[in-house]
């Protein structure tokens, strides 16, 4: 299956909710979710029109089909370009096409992505890596920044997206090999609850099965450790030793 970029979205966030989008699964139930995913869709509109607004028309594509060949590309900027590659696929909110000086030098593609929050996450740097890194293969060249147009005032920040290539190919493998597993991965609740659609079914089936993600304070460390106690618990060895132990204590001494 093609890691997409919503798919990749939804890994960083939540194994079980990339799982389940992959699989078509859809609740809609947390209306906190919803506003979330209206005000993003609202903000990436707005800041294309934002961005076509300032510069002249000729000088911006508006849609994948108008691009032609990116080697003999004269626009500027290109929205909601589709790129492609072995395994991949990204709809890159803005390419900018920056041309370099020199009969031999070629042209500077540029990924850029709208971010509705005023403070951009660690997740919103992979995300930008990941589209330059699907451009990159598509063009067979280089790209090693990016650049995230965020917040009320569409403030600019450029991001070094070649240093996180490698970490970036480690996700993508990761989320490959979850798509391609037809079981979903173990379900454990987090942060990005409160702001997924799937909260209410991922916490009745934790609540099924009184999953230890329920106590948000204990890390996944803590959480490693007591399954092995409880097996270790039920181990005939120890139940044998308890149970001998129990056997050879003296007597409790009278009050």
């Amino acid at each position: 299956m093609t890691v997409t970029s919503p798919l990749f979205e939804a890994y960083l966030k939540c194994p079980t909710k990339c799982f389940l989008k992959s699989r078509g699964e859809a609740d809609g139930q947390n209306a906190y979710a919803n506003w979330i995913e209206t005000e993003s869709e609202t903000y990436r509109n707005n800041g294309r029109q934002h961005l076509m607004d300032r510069i002249p028309s000729g000088e911006c594509v508006a849609s994948s089909q108008n691009v032609g060949d990116l080697r003999a590309a004269r626009w500027r900027f290109a929205v909601d370009f589709c790129a492609h590659a072995e395994g991949l696929s990204s709809t890159i909110h803005i390419i900018e096409r920056v041309s370099l000086k020199g009969e031999d030098k070629t042209a500077l593609f540029i990924p850029v992505r709208l971010v509705v929050t005023n403070k951009p996450s660690r997740h919103d740097k992979l995300l930008l890596a990941f589209d330059a890194l699907v451009l990159s293969q598509n063009l067979s060249r280089d790209v090693p920044f990016g650049k995230k147009i965020y917040g009320d005032q569409y403030a600019t920040l450029k991001v070094m997206t070649v240093g996180l290539t490698d970490e970036v190919r480690k996700l993508i493998r990761k989320t490959a090999a979850l798509l391609s597993n037809p079981s979903p991965p173990e379900l454990v609740l987090n942060r990005h609850c409160a702001a997924c659609e799937f909260q209410s079914r991922c916490r009745a089936k934790a609540i099924e099965k009184d999953d230890l993600s329920l106590l948000p304070r204990m890390t996944e460390k803590e959480r490693r450790k007591i399954p092995y106690q409880r097996h270790l618990q039920r181990h005939p060895t120890f139940i044998y030793l308890s149970t001998t132990a129990e056997a050879q204590a003296p007597p409790p001494k009278p009050q």
